[in-house]
């Protein structure tokens, strides 16, 4: 079997991630593209930006959004003389804004999320106009290397960044309270730390494991007039349920807002300059 030549173009924690996982998956090899000489490990590195496209068959694009216009402008040539596979992990850019600036180029587009660093992320992928079921496959493939992945139309991705993009962020916050209850507690820092980051990766294997509702969990811990009980009693009184809802709703309304916010920038027509490679 050929194998599947992914570059990748940028290497921040995403970037590094899924480069680094899937140097390790049997029908892919992985090359990328970085400037800074300090992220360059784990997988090869070109420092011809336009030999690495010209050599891979999937490009993972992942460099932060507001620089990809000026990319695309300067590499516009090299894009579309080679025509690999797209894969973009851009925020706020849609299939089509990169379908006008690469016409006929087959796009995906990817919202990932950090849990990816650990191989435990969550990633959802949706179709470009031109893209085929043999894309698709070949991204479920790449980014299965870091977690499970998800089909949605591209409509759904602000949802998504609400709920599995931002949604480390909020757990981790949920991860500090529970850390400062403990130290108020008495609990040393160390105990503490080790104690809250144990439950909740076990609760969540569990919960995997089990694939049974959420609920019903819960109620196979509190049994009636016990210790969580009590304490899920403050939580439903306090409407958790209620801030959840408008926690994710905040962050989906102001998802949408950056992605207006984005387009616009990405249609304003960017400086040309020296092409890179």
């Amino acid at each position: 079997m050929e194998e599947t030549r992914v570059g990748i173009i940028g290497f921040g924690n995403m970037g590094c991630a899924i480069g680094s996982a899937l140097s390790k998956v049997r029908g892919f090899s992985v090359a990328a593209f970085e400037k800074d000489k300090a992220k360059r490990k784990k997988v090869t590195f070109f420092n011809d930006l336009s030999r690495l496209i010209a050599e891979s068959n999937v490009i993972v694009l992942a460099l932060k959004p507001q620089d990809i216009p000026q990319f695309l402008l300067e590499n516009r040539e090299f894009f579309l003389k080679n025509r690999p596979l797209l894969v973009t992990i851009a925020a706020g850019l849609s299939c089509g804004f990169f379908e006008q600036k690469l016409p006929g180029m087959h796009i995906v587009r990817v919202m990932p999320n950090l849990p990816a660093k650990v191989n435990a992320g969550v990633a959802f992928i949706a179709k470009g106009k031109n893209a085929t079921k043999a894309d698709m496959a070949i991204v479920e493939k790449i980014f299965q290397a870091v977690g499970k992945v998800f089909v949605a139309p591209e409509s759904a991705l602000d949802k998504v960044t609400a709920v599995s993009g931002s949604g480390p962020g909020f757990v981790f916050h949920l991860m500090d309270c529970f850390y400062s209850g403990a130290l108020k507690l008495g609990f040393s820092a160390p105990v503490a730390r080790e104690m809250v980051a144990q439950t909740f990766l076990g609760s969540a294997q569990l919960a995997a494991n089990e694939k049974i509702d959420f609920k019903e969990l819960a109620a196979q811990v509190a049994s009636k007039g016990g210790t969580t009980r009590a304490g899920l009693d403050v939580l439903e009184a306090a409407k958790l349920n209620k801030l959840i809802d408008k926690t994710f709703s905040a962050a989906a309304k102001r998802a949408k807002v950056l992605s207006n916010q984005l387009s616009k920038l990405a249609a304003a027509k960017p400086q040309r300059a020296k092409q890179r490679g």
